[in-house]
């Protein structure tokens, strides 16, 4: 199925990334809540690579190539079973050209703001 051809989800505290459900892979870091984090899952056709905090936690090689989707881009929660993230999302970012590093910034000090988004 091409419903699901990328995902970025947190189980167990931690994050995964999945590419057409063959594989995941998953941070090191174990997430606590409460705290900003910068995570990123970056795709080349050959090799995904998952970022916390501008550190590279994990890579793998597959190489079959961008895989087409036909179903819609889901933010915070999970297809699957209608669980929604129990937190805030910052920003998000998708782009079409695979990045090797992923420099985070200082994204502990952003102060939230009623009415900003």
């Amino acid at each position: 199925s091409t419903e699901n051809a990328f995902s970025l989800e947190m189980r167990d505290w931690k994050i995964e990334c999945r590419i057409r459900g063959a594989f995941s892979l998953i941070s090191k870091t174990q997430l606590t809540p409460g705290q900003w984090y910068h995570v990123a899952c970056s795709y080349d056709g050959s090799t995904v690579r998952l970022f916390i905090n501008g550190t590279q936690e994990s890579t793998y090689s597959f190489g079959d190539g961008t895989p087409a989707s036909t179903g819609p881009v889901i933010i915070g929660r999970n297809p699957a079973n209608s669980d929604y993230l129990q937190g805030e999302i910052q920003g998000i970012r998708i782009s079409n050209i695979a990045l090797t590093s992923f420099p985070h910034g200082n994204y502990g000090k952003i102060l939230r703001s009623e009415g900003v988004m």
